[in-house]
């Protein structure tokens, strides 16, 4: 499957407009409830549309009251998602079981190691938040913990309250459930018993920006299992007072919290992307251990709270994990002024390794291309080289120029990006794949960009 993103922030918005009746969270003494009416102690209201048959998307809207608790919007964040997402949460996590060929009906599906690791993680999170309350990395951080405690306590309420039997998450298969990327490398350092391919490193971006500088074009490919097909678009908006942006929409699978695509766009004029990189260099995944923050949270967090392309990438990369190992592409929409040649911090990259990182700004790249790609390989050399990017590609033959700097899709993106003049040229290309007749596909239609 290959789900395409071309958007700009008011028709997004427009597309996944609410229908249907909303739920609101509300605190009663100590306890969270969901109720059918509006009253002053709303905190948060959601509503679900589930009208994926028709477009492809289920479509949430989470929205938060203004002037409330932060904890408490975050909580009822979570809490409402989890309610309204029960039932697609839990076949969703069924699916995550059987691409990772796993058992569904054995309780302790995950390998041992996978387990205690996972278990460790959530572990040293808590600790954290708990022992820094003075530090503000950890008090944000506490937040969208909150919010997680939300989703897996509001999913709860409805298994209670419609009294549905065999449906139950532990906080582990929550947390589990949430963190399915970083499970990609995980799974590398601990095998699973029954190894399958996935499609987990196929994604292609691109940011275009026009010759005249009058506009500047985003998207984002993600290629998927077919057991992925039921797509969410979140709308939210928390007014969290600690955060610098208040609405985000989001690309991502039912019941996750963070985008699963990695595509963000918010309010306070950052769009973000990524496109996976994989680690073929054993020796890394030495460094990695639970005591860290997985990708998805740190993502998610940086999304919420940076104020331009290079603070995101700062925020993110603390607290590596090692796992879920992205090359991050940010643009700083406040930094782009129509028709003026931009100069600097419009585009930011950040690309992440087990104990590596490196982030630049690479707005000149995109001011003398015009364009800049993100194909699933490291655009920072020395990350190419210590990553085992070289060695693959010579293992590979024809193949390994796939996950080659040089590959298929750049090549691609160098020889159309020109052509590109417009906004409807663009969506055309970011769907394109005539692998049978493009001597760049060597036959193979997963060597071209959708």
């Amino acid at each position: 499957m290959a789900i395409i993103y071309m958007i700009f922030f008011a028709l997004f918005l427009a597309f996944i407009k609410a229908k249907g009746d909303y739920s609101y969270c509300v605190k009663k003494g100590d306890k969270y409830v969901i109720e059918k009416e509006e009253t002053s102690d709303s905190i948060v209201k959601g509503a679900l549309t589930e009208n994926i048959s028709d477009n492809g998307w289920y479509k949430i809207h989470i929205i938060g009251y203004d002037g409330k608790d932060d904890e408490d919007l975050m909580y009822c964040a979570g809490f409402v998602e989890g309610y309204l997402n029960q039932e697609g949460m839990f076949n969703h996590f069924q699916l995550i079981k059987d691409i990772k060929h796993y058992n569904r009906s054995k309780e302790n599906y995950a390998p041992k190691e996978i387990y205690n690791f996972m278990t460790a993680n959530l572990k040293y999170v808590r600790e954290s938040v708990e022992a820094y309350k003075d530090d503000p990395y950890w008090v944000d951080m506490g937040l969208i913990l909150k919010q997680f405690d939300g989703l897996k306590d509001g999913y709860q309420y409805r298994i209670d309250q419609d009294k549905i039997q065999g449906k139950d998450m532990s906080e582990f298969d929550q947390w589990f459930f949430q963190s399915a990327g970083d499970m990609f490398d995980l799974a590398e350092i601990y095998p699973d018993p029954y190894p399958t391919k996935e499609f987990r490193e196929h994604c292609s971006g691109m940011v275009k920006l026009t010759e005249n500088y009058d506009d500047i074009f985003f998207s984002h490919d993600a290629w998927s299992d077919f057991r992925e097909l039921h797509g969410e678009l979140k709308d939210l908006y928390l007014p969290v007072s600690r955060f610098n942006a208040k609405r985000v929409v989001l690309s991502t699978r039912v019941g996750k919290i963070s985008s699963y695509d990695d595509f963000y766009l918010t309010d306070s004029g950052l769009y973000v992307l990524e496109t996976t990189l994989n680690n073929y260099n054993e020796d890394l995944y030495k460094v990695v251990v639970p005591q860290s923050l997985f990708t998805w949270m740190r993502a998610y967090y940086s999304t919420w709270v940076a104020k331009n392309g290079s603070d995101w990438a700062k925020t993110f990369i603390r607290h590596n994990s090692g796992t879920y190992n992205n090359q991050y592409v940010i643009v700083d929409t406040n930094k782009f002024v129509r028709f003026e040649k931009p100069t600097t911090d419009l585009l930011w990259i950040v690309e992440q390794f087990p104990g590596l990182y490196r982030m630049t700004d690479v707005t000149y790249q995109l001011v003398n291309d015009l364009y800049f790609p993100s194909v699933n390989t490291p655009w920072h050399h020395d990350l190419y080289e210590l990553a085992g990017y070289p060695e693959l590609v010579k293992s590979l033959g024809i193949y390994g120029t796939y996950r080659s700097d040089k590959g298929p899709r750049w090549l691609l993106m160098k020889r159309e990006a020109p052509r590109i003049k417009t906004f409807e040229d663009f969506q055309k290309f970011m769907r394109y794949n005539n692998y049978a007749r493009d001597p760049y596909s060597q036959g193979d239609p997963a060597q071209q960009i959708l």
